[in-house]
């Protein structure tokens, strides 16, 4: 049990890596395609073309990692615990700052060559980006309290089951002193029932 717990809070560790690392990726993209769009406008003419068709298509690659990131997010969502709902937070931040809509009408506006617009289209879906990665980060710190309150109530059954074990080997059994003992062993059982429970927010984790 013990080891399940463990290898559950290291997927949940690397996957919340994962998402860190893909947010910082985007944000480190737009970062720069959005310093080259706001510069479009003081290039030579013959620069200004070969830049912004090269701005245009690194728009698009960021969008087609921004739809990558979205999969990722609505799988882990699933997962339970406070990385399933750090990742579903993440989700809400994304809708209600409209990232996906900036991206696209950043490049329409390139493509349209209305430069400062698409700037500031850039701007916001960098803004919007920013906040997740706020929110995956607290949720990092977040990760590991779920791993220790399992490990806690395993701690706890595990002392329970001995105390009651030597209390039954101890004592002469009749059908007063029993039921006593019957009871407390029926709830111990209660408690062995949770722990799938416990254990199953990442359902990946039982398969380890």
């Amino acid at each position: 049990v013990r080891l399940s717990i463990e290898r559950q809070n290291l997927l949940r560790r690397l996957k919340t890596a994962e998402l860190a690392a893909q947010v910082k990726r985007l944000i480190n993209m737009e970062s720069v395609t959005h310093d080259v769009t706001v510069s479009l406008t003081d290039l030579a003419r013959g620069r200004q073309e070969a830049a912004l068709l090269s701005t245009i298509q690194d728009q698009r690659d960021i969008k087609a990692l921004f739809l990558r990131l979205i999969e990722t997010l609505n799988d882990v969502r699933g997962w339970g615990g406070d990385v399933g709902q750090g990742a579903a937070d993440g989700l809400t931040i994304l809708r209600t700052t409209h990232v996906d809509e900036q991206l696209d009408a950043a490049v329409q506006h390139l493509e349209s060559a209305e430069f400062a617009t698409a700037g500031e289209d850039e701007a916001a879906a960098l803004k919007g980006l920013r906040l997740l990665l706020e929110k995956i980060e607290e949720t990092q710190g977040l990760v590991g309290t779920d791993r220790e309150v399992a490990l806690d109530a395993v701690r706890e059954l595990i002392k329970t089951q001995h105390q009651l074990r030597e209390t039954t080997q101890a004592t002469e059994l009749d059908e007063t002193n029993a039921d006593p003992l019957v009871e407390k062993q029926t709830t111990i059982q209660k408690e062995l029932t949770r722990l799938p429970e416990m254990l199953g927010q990442v359902p990946a984790a039982l398969l380890l």
